[in-house]
């Protein structure tokens, strides 16, 4: 079985950042609602927070063209 995410990739705080836009379970498709609600417990866990913190020289991440992109402060 495979879990299939789609979503925006990016910075916000000097934290990564996933804004989930679809996903789905095999061929199902995952309500909005609860990837919303299962994003947010895992980002805003203690735990994943300081997992999810950024190198203080690196102010932005996104992807182009399929490419991860930083910027440097």
């Amino acid at each position: 079985m495979t879990l299939q995410l789609e979503g925006r990739l990016g910075a916000q705080n000097g934290y990564l950042n996933f804004e989930l836009m679809s996903g789905q379970i095999g061929s199902l498709p995952i309500p909005q609602s609860t990837l919303e609600s299962a994003v947010r417990r895992i980002m805003e866990s203690p735990e994943n927070r300081e997992k999810l913190k950024l190198p203080p020289q690196i102010a932005d991440l996104r992807i182009e063209n399929g490419e991860v992109v930083a910027s440097y402060r």
